[in-house]
C-alpha cells in the first residue's frame, strides 16, 4: 500500500518537473528570441528604419513584456517614426504609442532624469501638455515634496503658459530648497519670461513679478559674485520694471541702475565661461535653464 502512494506521487513528481522543465526551456528560448529581436531593432533603427524596428522590438516585448530596456527603445522607435512621417493621424499615433511605452519605464523608475525629460519633450510635441500636467500632479499626491516632480510640474506650466502655477512650484521648492542658487537663478528667467511673454496685463502686478525677479538675480550675483548670467538678468528685469513705472523718475532709477549693472558686470575679469554666457544670452531661455537629457537609444 505504501508503495502504491509513493508510485502515485512520484509519478507526480516527475510530472510536476517535466513542467517546470519545459516551462524553464520555454522562456529560455523566448529570452534569446526576445534579444535577437531586440538587435535587430537596434541596427533597424540605427539605419532609420523605424517601421521595422517597431516591427522587432514589438515581437521582442511580446517575448519578454517586463524588459524595461525593449519596451523603452520600443518607445524611441516610435518617437523616431513620428517625427519622420508627414501624416498628422501617423504621427498622433506614434506619440500616443510612444507616450505608452515611455509612461511604463517611467513609472518603474521615477527616478530616471533622462526619460523624464525625454518625456516632456514627446509631450510637448504631441500637444498634450495637460495630459503632462495631470501625470505630475498625481505623482505629486502620492509624493508630496518631491523636489523633481515639482520641478518637472514648473516646467510643464511654463510651456504651457501658466506663468503663477510655475511661480508657485518654484515658491514651493524654495521653502524646501531654501539655498539653492539655481532654483534663485531660474526664477529670475522666469519673471523675465513672463513679463516679455505680454501676458501681466496689471501693471501693480508687472511691479511686483519684476521686482521677484530682480531680487532673485541680485540673491545670486550676492552669494555667487561669479554668475555669468545674474546681473544680466538684474539689468533686463530692470529694463522691464522702468517701462511699467508709473512715475517717470521711478522709471529713470531703473534704467540707471540697469546700466550700472551691465557697467559692474563689465568690470569683472571675464572668464571663458562668462564670455560664452554673455555671447548666447541673448537666446537663453528658462527651458534651457532647467531642461533635461535630449532622447538616448539605449
Amino acid at each position: 500500500m505504501m508503495h502504491m502512494i509513493f508510485d502515485r506521487y512520484h509519478k507526480v513528481f516527475i510530472s510536476s518537473m517535466a513542467i517546470l522543465l519545459a516551462v524553464s526551456l520555454l522562456s529560455a528560448c523566448n529570452y534569446f528570441e526576445a534579444r535577437m529581436s531586440a538587435d535587430r531593432g537596434y541596427r533597424s533603427y540605427l539605419n532609420r528604419q523605424f517601421a521595422e524596428a517597431i516591427k522587432h522590438y514589438q515581437r521582442a516585448i511580446e517575448l519578454s513584456p517586463s524588459n524595461s530596456e525593449i519596451r523603452r527603445n520600443l518607445g524611441y522607435a516610435h518617437l523616431g517614426a513620428a517625427k519622420e512621417t508627414t501624416l498628422k493621424a501617423e504621427t498622433d499615433r506614434h506619440y500616443r504609442l510612444a507616450i505608452e511605452h515611455l509612461g511604463k519605464v517611467l513609472a518603474e523608475d521615477p527616478d530616471d532624469k533622462e526619460l523624464a525629460g525625454v518625456m516632456l519633450d514627446t509631450w510637448t510635441q504631441a500637444d498634450r501638455l495637460d495630459d503632462a500636467a495631470r501625470f505630475y500632479q498625481a505623482r505629486m499626491h502620492s509624493s508630496p515634496g518631491d523636489i523633481e516632480t515639482l520641478r518637472l510640474l514648473g516646467m510643464i506650466e511654463i510651456r504651457r503658459g501658466n506663468y503663477q502655477a510655475a511661480l508657485d512650484t518654484y515658491e514651493t521648492r524654495h521653502k524646501l530648497m531654501p539655498d539653492d542658487m539655481q532654483l534663485y537663478a531660474s526664477k529670475a528667467i522666469l519673471c523675465w519670461e513672463w513679463l516679455r511673454s505680454g501676458g501681466l496685463n496689471d501693471p501693480t502686478q508687472a511691479l511686483r513679478i519684476a521686482s521677484l525677479g530682480l531680487d532673485a538675480a541680485l540673491e545670486v550675483d550676492r552669494k555667487d559674485p561669479k554668475h555669468p548670467s545674474a546681473l544680466v538678468y538684474a539689468g533686463l528685469l530692470l529694463r522691464e520694471r522702468a517701462t511699467r513705472q508709473v512715475n517717470q523718475d521711478e522709471a529713470q532709477k531703473d534704467l540707471l541702475a540697469a546700466q550700472r549693472y551691465l557697467e559692474k558686470l563689465r568690470s569683472r575679469k571675464p572668464s571663458t565661461e562668462t564670455l560664452n554666457t554673455k555671447n548666447s544670452i541673448k537666446s537663453t531661455s528658462i527651458y534651457q535653464v532647467e531642461d533635461l537629457g535630449k532622447e538616448a537609444h539605449v
